[in-house]
């Protein structure tokens, strides 16, 4: 049976946002998409010369599009005197209004709301407008508001099983350094696993070398116990980007050679996406390519001694322009244009990895395969696949210059089959579609060995577009936070058309800076990969793995592999 919703209640208590009642997944269940468009249009203008009655009606409207519009022009118009007037309206009955004022005066920089929100946003009853209120302080930046995040960090709130502490110790980086190393230190030594994920997360913020040796201590430390046990990849995971934000090395040898033995013993215990990232950190690190861990234990017990630290090279910034169509870059001949490429497969960044690690691919148990889902390759033992099946993927083929292309729903169903048939019975997996609602087989991972043929049945009965009137849409943000709370996912595997209609947001920015803040205690990596060629979309998808550390794959890419 499909998973039904969670209560609220529930939502409230697996760490979820709580967030109005009757979502998630939020739609608005009156107007098409189309009517959403235009409302949206027609409120935007409306606020921007809004009195604060307005204005809030507007941000509790039931439409996304509209709130985003909406939101976005209160920012642009960023009105001291409405402002003001909204003041009050931290304590308003509808929890989307209340978390979006909040969320406004951050983005406005508005010093004169910091009094309200420590007093109001971080009492409120929802989690939402707590986070929401932490994040606004942060951006503020008032050394007036250390002792109210301190004590948020040291104590916790009773509406947050843990982000609120965790990022009451982040936003206090920017507002009293000092207070921020000390609580972080200390937390750093706690039981806690999410404390411990903002503690190493903190200490890099304040200086990259910090956070190196924390990252190296909690890499070197025993594992979490208990029911804190399941952090444990992800604080791993947490250990090596920050230190891999560590890039001036050569001026601490000893610390720089530390790092290296902390990562090789990580690698050695793990297996999947963390046994990859820590090969990854080796290979940048030493500059040496070499296979699996005994490789690297037996190279490290020859050259470790006379080891030299170097400096990491700083990761050039990707542009917007010179896209084709999958948003991958071509390069340019000396007149300007565009060369054109290569005939054959397409490779992301991970292809090439792949390929440098002797064209193994970890999956996890004790051999290494070459499993891959439409051709991109598969590192974890511990994913999800996101398959979006809203209305255009029944109607649209996957490559619509070939009258035998399969449809984009047909193609997810036969690709969903195929890797779940070929993955190792150790890996741990689950499935997620999504429409306008969303819906799994269980709601959590599932040990593949035992759940290989009710995966399968599940997959090709479900992967269809849902009926009913506005049941078509694409909410993608409802989505991807409910399986962003399983513990157990390092990895997304997100197939779709790229757009989004519905959910709490629709307007890409912020959606994606949402999304950002709450993956900074799962680490998930989603990997997208898109079936439509549609540059917009590109651009979004590629942000959105870029954002989490995932990878991008076009079209192209996908086509090439059939």
């Amino acid at each position: 049976m499909p998973r039904p919703l969670l209560p609220l209640c529930l939502a409230v208590a697996m760490g979820l946002p709580a967030l109005a009642a009757d979502g998630p997944p939020y739609f608005d269940k009156s107007r098409s998409t189309d009517e959403q468009a235009e409302a949206a249009e027609e409120a935007a203008e409306e606020a921007r010369g809004a009195d604060a009655a307005k204005a809030l009606r507007l941000l509790g409207d039931p439409s996304a599009a509209v709130r985003d519009a909406v939101f976005a022009a209160l920012v642009e118009r960023k009105d001291d005197a409405l402002l003001g007037e909204l003041r009050g309206a931290l304590r308003h009955e509808n929890p989307l209004v209340r978390a979006s004022v909040a969320e406004l005066f951050g983005l406005c920089r508005y010093e004169e709301g910091r009094a309200p929100l420590e007093k109001l946003g971080l009492r409120a009853r929802d989690e939402a407008t707590v986070l929401e209120s932490i994040w606004a302080l942060e951006a503020i930046g008032s050394a007036k508001s250390a002792k109210a995040l301190a004590k948020l960090a040291r104590k916790g709130h009773k509406a947050s099983a843990f982000r609120a502490a965790g990022d009451a110790l982040l936003a206090l980086v920017k507002v009293d350094a000092e207070e921020a190393e000390e609580l972080a230190s200390k937390s750093l030594e706690g039981r806690s696993g999410a404390q411990r994920i903002a503690a190493v997360e903190a200490l890099g913020r304040l200086d990259p070398k910090k956070g190196a040796e924390a990252a190296c201590a909690v890499l070197s430390a025993a594992p979490l116990e208990g029911r804190e046990e399941a952090w444990q990849p992800a604080l791993e995971r947490a250990a090596l980007a920050t230190l891999a934000r560590w890039r001036s090395r050569s001026d601490e040898p000893a610390l720089a050679k530390r790092a290296v033995e902390a990562v090789l013993a990580t690698y050695e215990r793990s297996g999947g996406l963390t046994a990859h990232l820590c090969w990854r950190a080796l290979v940048s690190a030493t500059g040496e390519s070499l296979g699996g861990a005994q490789d690297w234990r037996d190279w490290w017990a020859l050259k470790g001694k006379e080891f030299k630290a170097r400096d990491l090279a700083q990761e050039p910034e990707p542009r917007d322009d010179d896209d084709d169509e999958g948003g991958k870059k071509k390069k340019k001949d000396k007149k300007g244009k565009k060369k054109k490429g290569k005939k054959g497969k397409k490779k992301s960044d991970d292809e090439d990895e792949a390929q440098g690690a002797g064209g193994r691919v970890e999956t996890g148990g004790a051999s290494a395969t070459k499993v891959r889902f439409c051709g991109v390759p598969v590192f974890s033992r511990r994913l999800l696949f996101l398959q979006d099946t809203s209305g255009g993927m029944s109607r649209h083929p996957v490559d619509e210059d070939d009258s035998e292309s399969p449809l984009r729903i047909v193609y997810s169903m036969e690709r969903l089959c195929e890797v779940l048939g070929q993955l190792d019975g150790e890996a741990r997996v689950n499935v997620l579609f999504f429409a306008t609602r969303y819906r799994s087989l269980s709601d959590r991972l599932v040990p593949l060995g035992k759940f290989r043929e009710k995966l399968i049945g599940y997959v090709r009965k479900e992967c269809k577009t849902p009926s009913g009137k506005g049941m078509t849409r694409s909410n993608l943000y409802d989505a991807l936070v409910f399986a962003l709370d399983d513990p157990g996912i390092d990895s997304v595997f997100f197939l779709s058309e790229g757009g989004q209609t519905e959910g709490r947001y629709v307007g890409e920015e912020r959606l994606l800076r949402h999304l950002e803040r709450l993956n900074v205690y799962r680490r998930v990596r989603v990997n997208c990969l898109q079936v439509t060629k549609k540059k917009k979309r590109a651009r979004f998808l590629r942000e959105l793995s870029q954002r989490t550390g995932g990878s991008y794959y076009p079209r192209s890419f996908l086509l090439s592999g059939d």
